[in-house]
């Protein structure tokens, strides 16, 4: 109780016209060795001279103590506070910093992400976003981060994800052909039925759906659609799963194809024996 209380008076005078950082160090301090977690991102803040978005603070009150400030955002990480995973984050992205190290800002970043702070799940998305062409996961990874953000009701977040959405009315092949599937069909023909319910669920063109690794592609949060190695026109792209219809088709077609080659020695056959089967059962698609 008297942690708290002292963690209060700090902030309170934090936020005066002129604040005093001796006496701020000093009440922080005794609140974070009285167990308050908030007090040691307080303490962390001070000593790394910067504020809760990453700006300078106190310049003209001399150099920042960045080893006090690691330990202190350290111990406010672990207590469960993830604004100090992501104040740890921006001390190691920063050239201030002698020991500046992008590898241990970005294993911090992450830290922030998992603990919900969606400041840091925009900003993580972000940097994988940037670096795609680095890690071919990278893009995987920086949809799922929006996806988190989005769902705390971040909308630049929301917004990114809009890109992702799938669009099953871009694709009319697919809904005409959903729309003549019947049970006789789908017994005769399962694999060429699942393909067809999943490009009319996700908006697949025809080489897309006829050529998907389905076990490879699904990542849970999304479907990784890559056929270039098949399709030399087609680019890899990925679409979100943002609802539960979305992922029970996805489900089901998965456990149909769970123990199946879906590669050109498997029971499908290659592209053109795939191609002549969908043309010869929906003769009419256009």
């Amino acid at each position: 109780e008297e942690a708290t209380l002292l963690l209060r008076y700090g902030q309170w005078r934090l936020r005066g016209a002129s604040p005093d950082p001796d006496e701020l160090q000093i009440l922080f301090e005794l609140a974070a060795m009285g167990g308050n977690a908030q007090a040691c991102l307080e303490l962390g803040l001070l000593c790394a001279k910067i504020d809760r978005q990453g700006e300078r603070i106190f310049m003209e009150h001399g150099l920042a103590n960045f080893k006090k400030a690691l330990h202190w955002l350290e111990r406010a990480g672990e207590a469960g506070v993830a604004q100090g995973w992501h104040a740890l984050a921006r001390i190691y992205s920063r050239s201030i910093y002698s020991q500046r190290n992008l590898q241990v800002a970005q294993h911090y970043l992450e830290k922030a992400a998992q603990a919900g702070l969606v400041e840091a799940q925009c900003e993580l998305a972000q940097v994988c976003w940037r670096h795609r062409r680095d890690d071919p996961l990278n893009d995987v990874k920086a949809l799922y981060w929006w996806q988190q953000a989005a769902a705390q009701g971040e909308p630049t977040a929301q917004a990114a994800l809009d890109a992702f959405a799938a669009q099953p009315d871009a694709q009319g092949w697919a809904l005409q052909a959903q729309a003549l599937l019947t049970d006789k069909l789908r017994n005769s023909s399962p694999f060429l039925s699942a393909r067809i319910e999943l490009a009319a669920t996700f908006g697949l063109t025809k080489p897309e759906a006829l050529l998907i690794d389905i076990k490879a592609a699904d990542y849970g949060h999304c479907l990784v659609v890559d056929i270039c190695a098949h399709h030399a026109r087609s680019k890899r792209r990925l679409i979100a799963v943002q609802t539960e219809a979305q992922r029970a088709t996805l489900n089901r077609v998965s456990r149909l194809f769970g123990d199946v080659d879906c590669g050109f020695d498997g029971l499908e056959g290659n592209y053109r024996q795939r191609q002549y089967r969908l043309r010869t059962t929906f003769p009419d698609l256009g």
